[in-house]
């Protein structure tokens, strides 16, 4: 017996199965299949001795609802005043909503119109079987928080349907893979909610800094891994003096996506954050592509 617990040791070192369950309150590890040798054996208790190394962690997942859905609707804007229809033409502008939620069923709704952000909102829901109902705070172009809304959605088959959503599973996009901040380091010129034009930096090491276009409205702050190990980073950002709501720090998530315009083009890279301030009076968004 103690040989094949050794080999059971050394089998454990170099592979793992997803269905193996450990009780912290026994210390013990149930194994439903191994092989030693040229002998299968099932259901195997073991008692776990010094834990080598742990390559990584990621949290275990029991919200159906966690997860990152898109949808996208493209719409020409209304063209009034002279030359309409004929020496100016308005450009389609597609409007897209990505809806995410984490493991703890906090969740994001952030909008975009073309190149800028529009709106967001950030709520707490719960889920019951294929439904959840959230409440949701939403912020404005001002960066004031504004109307609480309600949102009562069926999540099935990778599809979110319900208050204004009709949204698929986030293409582009992993949500269970752990983050990488240098996946995120970069100079990304975007805009923040309100239209206003920014370079937002990250570094490899997690450090932020940045400035809005054509003001003096300056930011610095850090990003980190986020600590629940599902894809996104979490950023706090410290706005200047010159910037709206001056002097103010807030706190927030940001993920990143592919997108191709094409059947074997090259992926744009999507970056969205959203960011708030501890009383949730004051937030923003941030949208860039590169």
């Amino acid at each position: 017996m103690k040989k094949l617990l050794i080999y059971i040791f050394i089998l454990l070192a170099s592979k793992t199965f997803s269905q193996d369950l450990y009780n912290p309150s026994t210390n013990q590890l149930t194994i439903p299949s191994v092989n030693v040798g040229n002998t299968n054996y099932i259901n195997v208790v073991i008692t776990v001795g010094n834990v080598i190394s742990v390559g990584a962690s990621s949290p275990i997942i029991t919200s159906k609802a966690a997860g990152a859905w898109q949808q996208s609707a493209t719409s020409t804007p209304v063209c009034i005043g002279v030359g309409c229809g004929t020496s100016f033409i308005p450009a389609p502008e597609t409007t897209t909503t990505t809806f995410f939620v984490k493991p703890n069923n906090s969740f994001y709704v952030m909008t975009t119109k073309g190149y800028y952000p529009s709106s967001f909102g950030v709520g707490q829901g719960s889920n019951n079987g294929n439904s959840f109902t959230g409440s949701m705070l939403t912020y404005n172009d001002n960066w004031i928080s504004g109307t609480t809304q309600t949102l009562n959605l069926n999540m099935s088959n990778g599809l979110v349907v319900g208050s204004g959503l009709n949204a698929s599973t986030l293409l582009g996009y992993n949500y269970s893979q752990l983050p990488n901040i240098s996946a995120f380091a970069g100079s990304w010129t975007g805009g923040f909610l309100g239209n206003l034009q920014a370079i937002f930096n990250i570094g490899s090491d997690g450090s932020i800094s940045g400035q809005m276009t054509n003001t003096n409205c300056k930011f610095t702050g850090n990003a980190v891994t986020d600590t629940t190990g599902i894809n996104v980073i979490d950023l706090t950002v410290n706005f200047g003096a010159s910037c709206p709501s001056a002097n103010t720090t807030v706190s927030g998530i940001g993920l990143i996506y592919n997108t191709f315009a094409s059947v074997g083009s090259n992926p744009t890279l999507n970056l969205l954050i959203e960011l708030q301030n501890s009383t949730n009076t004051f937030g923003t968004m941030f949208y860039a592509q590169k």
